[in-house]
């Protein structure tokens, strides 16, 4: 789903959020659980994540039941948590999303960086229309006392709630042996939405005792169109917000402005990423939940799943590399680096002479290319169905063959120009260690002569 942000068009001075009168979080859920998993009754995970949720042999991942009122309502719901076996690997960042139904999650994307960090990842269910259309019909014994009312604005509480819970010491059962430092509230896509709504009606209302934030930062990513008129403010603490190159089109097709875009500030980053589709078809979410998309490209349609023409940008590594900037910042007082934008002629995005955007967050894909990346279909998105979602599915055209020969004479050129690019991003933070060396292995094992 594409849910979001923002307003703000141009380099202008974003207006800093008005801060409301400080509460402290109404109050400390209570914990349930861990709850028993047996192979009959299992936590629910996203669909789209094909059930599954990436657990490293050092890493465990428990369901806790979690209670507590808001808005003078009583309400109960569920967190999945993935943590390290032992506390000596913690980490002491716990982050969170609020997962968007069926959709893909933030943690999923992001599970090798978290787990190779210490990082604890929780699933929090604070929306009553996932709680009940999702989590509780996969398996209604075990989650039959499970309920959030219908009421505007409670979801934001109880996100508000579960945050200081993990915050609060002690008291939280759910990770009794971990001293939790910072937490951190994310999201992807329609979760991003959720963040973003967060920030707007509780991060300056709901606080800690004492005052200070319930979240140390958000990392909202892929969430450019919507509703939310809204840009990030400034805020008390660090935001990365990351834009793919397809929500810059789609923006401009839907609602004929970058309505996120704002400068970057003393506590925010926005890094737009030239290629970078919404959804990242290279690792397989499209097969495992829309393999049947049929989408079109100007050189005729292509199957959605087929690795031949659907984008291999690798968009889990951008991903991966906001999320380590965005910790570093909170946890250890690196500020992140500043990204250019996308470069833009009028409504239009500038392209080099390969067809890839110039600008932005550099890949070793645009840097040294062998195909032209779009990151989006060119199927109409005002359409509903099926080209609302093919908008998320970019392609690519490999470059000819000639091009490829100029560019790199033999194979061993090539590795050695993506060698040298990726030793570049990785020094500038651009990529992480694991996916630098993911890439250059890819790079390695191509057939590109």
């Amino acid at each position: 789903m594409l849910i979001a942000a923002a307003a703000v068009t141009g380099l202008i001075t974003p207006v800093t959020a008005a801060a409301a009168p400080e509460a402290t979080v109404p109050c400390i859920p209570t914990v349930q659980g861990p709850i028993r998993t047996t192979p009959s009754s299992k936590p629910y995970v996203p669909t789209a994540q094909q059930g599954t949720w990436p657990v490293a042999a050092n890493y465990t991942v428990q369901e806790f039941f979690v209670s507590c009122t808001a808005l003078g309502q009583s309400w109960k719901t569920r967190i999945l948590v993935r943590r390290p076996k032992s506390a000596t690997q913690f980490s002491g960042t716990v982050v969170t999303e609020v997962p968007d139904g069926s959709i893909w999650t933030d943690s999923y994307y992001t599970a090798r960086y978290e787990m190779s960090a210490g990082i604890v990842s929780a699933m929090v269910e604070s929306v009553s229309s996932f709680l009940d259309n999702f989590v509780i019909p996969s398996d209604p014994q075990r989650y039959a006392s499970l309920h959030i009312p219908d009421v505007p604005g409670i979801n934001h509480v109880i996100e508000a709630e579960i945050g200081a819970l993990f915050k609060s010491g002690a008291r939280d059962r759910a990770l009794p042996d971990l001293h939790v430092r910072h937490v951190i509230f994310s999201g992807f896509s329609g979760s991003a939405a959720e963040v973003r709504g967060y920030i707007t009606a509780e991060h300056f209302a709901l606080r800690m005792p004492g005052g200070g934030p319930i979240y140390d930062g958000y990392f909202p990513e892929q969430a450019a169109v919507g509703t939310d008129p809204q840009p990030i403010p400034d805020l008390d603490v660090p935001v990365i917000e990351i834009q793919g190159e397809r929500e810059i089109v789609n923006s401009f097709q839907r609602l004929g402005a970058l309505d996120y875009r704002r400068p970057d500030g003393r506590l925010y980053r926005l890094y737009e990423v030239a290629a970078q589709p919404h959804v990242f078809t290279k690792a397989g979410e499209v097969q495992a939940l829309y393999g049947s998309w049929v989408c079109d490209s100007p050189r005729g349609s292509f199957v959605a799943s087929d690795p031949s023409v659907a984008t291999q940008f690798d968009g889990w590594a951008i991903v991966s590399m906001g999320l380590r900037q965005l910790v570093r910042w909170v946890a250890d007082g690196v500020p992140a680096p500043h990204a250019p934008r996308i470069q833009l002629d009028g409504k239009t995005i500038v392209r080099d002479r390969f067809g890839n955007a110039v600008g932005g967050v550099r890949s070793s894909y645009v840097d040294v290319p062998v195909a032209s990346y779009a990151a989006t279909s060119v199927n109409d998105p005002n359409v509903v169905q099926p080209a609302a979602t093919c908008n998320m599915v970019g392609y690519q055209f490999p470059l000819p063959a000639s091009v490829l020969h100029k560019l790199y004479p033999t194979h061993a050129a090539y590795v050695a120009d993506v060698a040298r690019d990726l030793a570049k991003l990785r020094a500038q933070g651009w990529v992480t260690p694991q996916d630098a060396h993911d890439q250059l292995v890819a790079a390695a094992r191509s057939d590109i002569r």
